[in-house]
């Protein structure tokens, strides 16, 4: 499945608070919040949130290497009952953040 959302390495926007931009095209990816809140530790949640959006195309690309390499793996048979659920949960967490 291939991911269609905006290409290129996010990173959190040096100069915006929470936001996270695509390197590639200069464009916003998510706005987290501003800084003006009264909720306790909000600020850092915002931040941490920030963080977690900024690298989900590479926590994506990493599952879909691990699900190749479960393709390819010889496994004994008595971890084929576990690999089976380990394959239906990744190919849906793949189809869940690559489909609308």
């Amino acid at each position: 499945m291939e991911f269609k959302g905006t290409s290129g390495k996010w990173e959190i926007h040096k100069h915006a608070f929470a936001c996270v931009i695509s390197e590639e095209v200069s464009f916003v990816i998510a706005n987290c919040g501003s800084a003006s809140s009264n909720f306790e530790n909000f600020e850092d949640k915002q931040k941490y949130n920030a963080l977690l959006i900024s690298k989900a195309p590479e926590l994506l690309e990493a599952l879909q290497s691990a699900l190749d390499l479960l393709y390819q793996c010889e496994c004994p048979k008595e971890l084929h009952e576990t690999y089976a659920n380990i394959f239906v949960n990744y190919n849906n967490l793949i189809k869940e953040a690559t489909e609308l």
